[in-house]
């Protein structure tokens, strides 16, 4: 008789475990930059959604970036491709930060002194917005449309790196995309404005003179006469 009732206790508290678990998911957002003139642009503020099975209790959470479909993942390495397929083709840095006024990237790596995107829930909330920014870097690149794929990591009891815990949080997918409008600028500059490439020099001496071309591939060619 005691093994039997010893057998529904744990049964019962087994399944009173299974039944308290919170379960964490985070919506995909995109980010779109749809006007890149070789100047620093932004896609406006975008929203992630952070929501729980149970609204019991109050939690603290922050988010990190933990992934990247292509590339690197970490700040200062977070690029968008061109060419997917071919990592050596064009590509942009991009950067993924808390506010407007913010230098620092959202941080990757859960240790002290991350910068981190936090926030809480209160008892009762079943989900939280949490706002954030991505932005382009400067220069010229291709005409063209560059994507990449990020992903933010959830980590539940704590608003700081590196307290809380990780969860197996689902999506989270940041999808990036960056259209290059500035690459239709093309110019021709020489070194001397008296170049003439036509020219004989009956005495032998050399002409040197070099022209310059402004494209949207980067050319530059040289031409050199004697």
């Amino acid at each position: 008789m005691k093994k039997y009732g010893f057998t529904i206790f744990l049964t019962l508290f087994c399944g009173s475990v299974l039944f308290s678990q919170v379960t964490w998911s985070i919506s995909n957002v995109n980010a779109t930059i749809t006007n890149y003139d070789w100047s620093q642009a932004n896609s406006s503020q975008k929203t992630v959604t952070i929501t729980r099975s149970s609204s019991a209790g109050s939690v603290n959470f922050y988010l990190l970036i933990g992934n990247a479909a292509y590339g690197n993942y970490l700040p200062g390495s977070r690029r968008v491709y061109l060419n997917p397929s071919d990592l050596y083709d064009s590509s942009s840095n991009i950067s993924i930060r808390r506010t407007t006024s913010a230098s620092t990237e959202i941080g990757s790596i859960n240790q002290a002194s991350t910068s981190v995107l936090s926030g809480s829930m209160t008892s009762g909330t079943a989900s939280r917005n949490l706002t954030f920014y991505v932005y382009s870097s400067t220069g010229e690149i291709p005409d063209g449309t560059y994507t990449n794929v990020f992903t933010f990591f959830l980590y539940v009891g704590s608003t700081t790196a590196p307290s809380g815990v990780l969860t197996p949080a689902t999506g989270g997918n940041i999808t990036v995309s960056l259209t290059s409008v500035g690459g239709e600028t093309f110019s021709i500059s020489f070194t001397s404005s008296m170049a003439d490439f036509g020219e004989i020099n009956p005495a032998g001496d050399e002409a040197l003179v070099t022209m310059r071309v402004s494209a949207p591939a980067f050319i530059i060619a040289t031409r050199q006469q004697t």
